[in-house]
């Protein structure tokens, strides 16, 4: 009877109606805290740059992101497979993607500085320094594997070492699809932490150049390629681009003053475009407002994405060989615009890119040993 009286009483049911709203408050007050646009629109330090605090928290964001992106499908093909489309829209609504990832890049050089000492210091947990890799992937790769260095060939756990190769290989290195019955086309974490004790990071990458130039299911396009090299169907890209797109080629320019290529980062961009739903943001939309911008890295991308290129190109091969070939002994790393570009002077022994023969592109500085 005492319990009647209390599911009937108004007081009882304000009382479970408060509870209620302030549990909505904290989640919307929470939610609020972890806009990636509210914590890239607080005070930053001198020259614009995150604080650590502001990139730990987007770190954060990224992968709730990443979370976000698996529970929607996850849940949305259960749902609609049980015939409840309602459903399949809460998820929707519910792993919303605030395009962290994205945004962290666009950032650029106001972002790099704290991602590199993230990235350094071993007090920074595995999980949140993938997501350090990954944002350094799409900005600085070339530091997150200097930064890395020392964590992995020393001062760690056999098991850690191997998990942070693992992330370095995956985000920071050029990948080289491996292709059957070519020697040198397997890159092993273990090879990675062999490569860092002896090497220094410019030949690790340009061994890895070798073999992805030497790969014959090479595009002259090719994503690993063009961010690396700035080479485009054999030539290079910022001439192809003032000549061909002079618009994309001002817009390029303007983005890399800021310390930000587009080139890196324009492919999960397209990538979190096409994943959306219907109640996401557009990623373009809110790192690039200005509609001419956003029509620039638009076409910036069709042009970096455009697969028909193979076909319709002549030997842009035997140009990018021809060019490597000669250009391998001088090419150095430069921080600047975030690539390797050709020094004035030979800085290591020549090496000859053939891609009959990729087990030689994929050996040591002058083709002596497998990494």
């Amino acid at each position: 009877m005492k319990g009647k009286r209390l599911l009937t009483s108004w007081k009882f049911w304000a009382g479970v109606a408060g509870v209620v709203a302030a549990l909505w408050l904290a989640l919307f007050l929470w939610w609020r805290a972890t806009d990636p646009d509210r914590i890239l629109a607080e005070s930053r330090g001198a020259n614009g740059e995150l604080s650590r605090g502001q990139v730990e928290r987007l770190m954060t964001c990224m992968g709730r992101d990443s979370m976000n992106r698996h529970r929607r499908d996850r849940y949305a093909r259960l749902w609609s497979a049980a015939g409840s489309g309602v459903a399949a829209r809460v998820a929707a609504v519910m792993f919303t993607d605030r395009n962290a990832q994205a945004k962290i890049a666009h950032e650029g050089r106001a972002a790099s500085p704290e991602l590199l000492k993230m990235a350094a210091d071993a007090q920074v947990s595995l999980n949140t320094k993938q997501w350090v890799l990954a944002a350094l992937g799409m900005i600085d790769p070339y530091g997150g594997v200097q930064a890395m260095k020392p964590q992995i060939v020393g001062g760690q756990t056999a098991s850690q070492a191997n998990m942070l190769a693992v992330l370095t290989l995956q985000y920071c290195l050029p990948f080289a699809r491996g292709f059957p019955g070519r020697r040198g086309a397997i890159y092993t974490p273990q090879m990675l932490i062999c490569d860092l004790a002896s090497k220094s990071v410019d030949t690790i990458v340009l061994e890895r150049l070798d073999v992805a130039l030497a790969n014959p299911d090479l595009w002259p396009n090719d994503q690993m390629v063009l961010p690396w090299l700035n080479r485009y169907r054999g030539a290079d890209f910022d001439e192809w681009l003032a000549k061909n797109a002079k618009d994309v080629f001002a817009f390029r320019n303007r983005e890399m003053e800021r310390g930000c290529d587009p080139v890196k980062f324009a492919w999960i961009v397209s990538k979190m475009q096409d994943a959306r739903s219907q109640y996401d943001k557009d990623p373009l939309k809110q790192m690039y407002p200005n509609e001419t911008d956003r029509k620039a890295f638009t076409d910036l991308w069709r042009i970096c994405s455009d697969y028909k290129a193979r076909s319709e190109d002549g030997d842009w091969r035997g140009t990018l060989t021809q060019w490597y070939s000669a250009n391998r002994s001088r090419l150095v790393y430069d921080p600047k615009v975030m690539r390797f570009v050709v020094g004035p002077t030979p800085v290591r022994a020549e090496v000859s890119v053939d891609s009959t023969d990729a087990g030689a592109a994929g050996q040591g500085t002058a083709g002596s040993r497998t990494p």
